[in-house]
């Protein structure tokens, strides 16, 4: 996705807008490595109500079940998205954290009928038993057949009813599948759609402040993997996609590979006669093979997980398989000439994941199977060769033995990789339940806050009125505040304007302020602390265009209506909102408020996607226009006006016509960036440095001060000059 270039914060609080940098001093529109940092660490960082780092006694009892799923034998986790072997440590942790994980399925399969849920049950099990069926009905043929190949009376009621049975058991599978697979398919439909809608619910109500701490990102990563989001790291580095109702398919699988096993082994024991000590010995010792390959896989020790410089590697091949795979890293990798690069980096990587591989799974997991597989179709000339062969055993009999082995064999394969699908999902699901809890938890304890209403102070003065006291603020994981000591106060329907370097906050800044981050201090809002308000209601009463906003695959009524979805079909709002933001000419170019839009930027426009032929390109400054667009047709409910950066891609005269538009506002507002030109126009401007105020003050004071806002002014304007 194109980026939005620009320095950082300018704001009007009853007018907030987040400002300017001081190191820019060219009319150019560039971006700084500063800028980027910035923005990963806003997205990636941001504080969390809903999970800051607890002591593990003050964990809920899923997550530190989730969390036991993932401690390898040397006491370290293993890395996220990577599947879990199948020990007995992970088997006794799946019976406790069972019971959490069949809460999320519970209340899906609630809106599905139990009928259709017990049919799919009921022809699964039956799928289990036809291999045995077909054994049997098999064996009764070649019986008649040997007994017309020895010269014995051949009757006819026999071969028809044998023949009538093969015949049967043969298309039992398919009928089966006629008569049942809609049914499945349905039920696994309907609870794929439900765990994903709530999934999709539960990742909508979180807030950016809920994103702060590393054991929720954790916790929503695997979530994740459950609903078919992300994939599963296999126990060789290959990706496995699962679905929501693997859960309740696999589980359906090990009933019918029971039935399989229960069914097949009946046959062995029951069908095959005994009147030798040989025979009787020969199938114990099939009976013993059956069950020696899943006995043997619990014995093998557990691979261990890539270590965090290993994944980091892998990580590093896929990044670089992509950019050079990618379009929109084409233009950079073309005009700097480092493809070559790109490629030797990536042997490099490859190599030291290759050797990973090879070091880590280098014998044959899969030889118990095999070897036992081999030993029974080898058992079956042990027969060949007793004395008592003819006396005591059939060719059916000897039929009916290696077929029932030989799926007894692969019902074990079976039940195996469904037992550990089942683990897996258990303890994903494990993950999106607890995400589920603490955003109810979350949401319990909000219901009982305040809820915000504008209102309009003594002087008529529409907006909020915000207050900052000893405002400080501290990433996740830093050892530094990256705010101190602010100390401000916006009027309603003044500007403020935050300056200063790349870096210095003011980004931070806004988005405390509005509510997006944590704080400790006082952040009041009308005299009211605003962690006593529901945030819900403050943000019903804000309108933002970000640095950093969204380019939607999406029509012109809708990129506009995002922030204000009850004018999706107001078309007089919609318009107005777009002269506002200075991108009539859009709708234009797509036609109409129902064109659709190409999120790709115009250099790329022309990489042939079919599914793009329809849709308009925009450049930068045009799409910074629709994100303005999107902001002023909320203005008339907002209170608190936030624009970060909002000039960034737009040249001189359409940021002037920008700031008259923002200026002539009566609310709280707040921008990001702006040339000093335009700064200079705010009703206070801070200047921030280290994470603090050093310097607030209107335009005229300011400069009579002669400190950093008047220094970068004069830099500025000798630039322009």
């Amino acid at each position: 996705m194109e980026r939005t270039d620009a320095p950082q914060p300018y704001i009007r609080p009853s007018k907030l807008t987040a400002g300017h940098d001081l190191n820019d001093h060219s009319e150019s529109e560039t971006t700084t490595l500063n800028d980027f940092d910035l923005n990963e660490k806003d997205k990636a960082s941001t504080p969390s109500p809903i999970t800051q780092r607890k002591a593990d006694d003050d964990r809920s009892d899923i997550y530190q079940l989730w969390l036991e799923s993932r401690k390898q034998d040397d006491g370290n986790l293993r890395a996220l998205g990577h599947v879990r072997p199948l020990t007995w440590a992970n088997i006794k942790t799946g019976r406790k954290v069972l019971p959490f994980s069949l809460r999320l399925f519970s209340r899906a399969l609630r809106e599905i009928s139990l009928t259709r849920l017990w049919l799919m049950i009921i022809s699964k099990a039956t799928q289990g038993v036809i291999p045995a069926w077909k054994g049997l009905a098999l064996a009764n043929l070649l019986d008649c057949v040997q007994d017309a190949a020895t010269g014995n009376s051949i009757d006819r009621s026999r071969v028809i009813a044998a023949t009538t049975m093969a015949l049967l058991s043969y298309s039992a599978a398919h009928l089966r599948t006629l008569i049942f697979e809609r049914n499945e398919e349905f039920v696994t439909e309907k609870l794929d759609q439900k765990i994903i809608y709530d999934y999709m619910r539960m990742r909508i109500k979180l807030s950016p402040t809920d994103l702060s701490n590393q054991d929720t990102l954790d916790l929503l990563y695997e979530a994740s993997i459950i609903v078919g989001e992300s994939h599963i790291m296999t126990a060789k580095g290959q990706k496995r996609w699962l679905s929501p109702s693997t859960f309740l398919t696999d589980t359906i699988v090990i009933l019918t590979q029971i039935v399989t096993v229960i069914s097949n082994l009946s046959l062995l024991w029951f069908n095959i006669p005994t009147r030798s000590s040989d025979v009787l010995i020969i199938r114990t010792v099939a009976f013993f093979l059956c069950f020696l390959p899943p006995l043997a896989e619990f014995f093998q020790p557990a691979h261990p997980s890539m270590t965090k410089e290993e994944e980091a590697l892998l990580s590093r091949q896929w990044m670089l398989n992509w950019i050079a795979s990618d379009e929109s890293y084409k233009q950079e990798v073309y005009l700097f000439d480092w493809g070559n690069w790109v490629l030797k980096e990536w042997e490099v990587a490859k190599a030291k994941t290759d050797d990973y591989y090879k070091r880590t799974y280098s014998r044959n997991t899969a030889l118990p199977f095999t070897a036992a597989q081999e030993c029974i179709q080898l058992s079956q000339y042990a027969f060949l060769a007793l004395s008592a062969y003819s006396k005591s055993i059939s060719v059916s009999s000897l039929t009916l033995y290696q077929n029932a082995a030989s799926a007894l064999i692969r019902a074990f394969q079976d039940f195996k990789n469904a037992l550990l699908n089942v683990l897996e999902a258990c303890f994903l699901s494990a993950a999106l339940e607890e995400c589920h809890r603490m955003v109810e938890e979350r949401d319990q304890k909000r219901a009982g806050l305040l809820t915000y209403a504008p209102a309009v102070d003594e002087k008529g003065r529409k907006g909020m009125r915000i207050e900052a006291k000893n405002l400080s603020f501290t990433y996740p994981g830093a050892d530094k505040p990256s705010l101190k000591n602010i100390n401000l106060t916006i009027e309603p329907g003044e500007t403020l304007a935050l300056v200063g370097f790349n870096g210095g906050g003011k980004t931070t800044l806004v988005k405390v302020l509005m509510g997006l981050f944590e704080y400790e201090g006082e952040l009041l809002i009308d005299g009211i602390e605003a962690k006593s308000y529901n945030p819900a209601s403050l943000f019903a009463r804000t309108t933002a265009c970000f640095q950093d906003f969204q380019k939607y695959n999406m029509t012109v009524r809708e990129n506009i209506a995002v922030g204000k979805w009850s004018s999706l079909y107001e078309d007089s709002e919609l318009e107005a909102a777009l002269a506002k933001g200075g991108a009539s000419d859009v709708m234009g170019a797509a036609g109409s408020l129902d064109g659709l839009l190409c999120p790709y930027g115009v250099p790329q426009a022309a990489k042939a996607r079919p599914e793009d032929d329809d849709k308009t390109a925009l450049s930068g400054g045009q799409w910074q226009r629709m994100a303005l667009a999107r902001a002023f047709v909320r203005t008339n409910d907002a209170s608190l006006v936030v624009f970060d950066e909002p000039s960034s891609a737009l040249d001189a005269k359409a940021e002037h016509e920008l700031f008259e538009r923002i200026h002539s506002l009566s609310l709280s507002e707040s921008g990001e960036r702006a040339r000093f030109s335009t700064v200079r126009k705010a009703d206070k401007i801070a200047v921030i440095e280290g994470g603090t105020i050093s310097e607030i003050g209107n335009h005229e004071s300011l400069m009579k001060l002669g400190g950093r806002y008047a220094e970068f002014f004069k830099l500025q304007a000798d630039a322009f000059a």
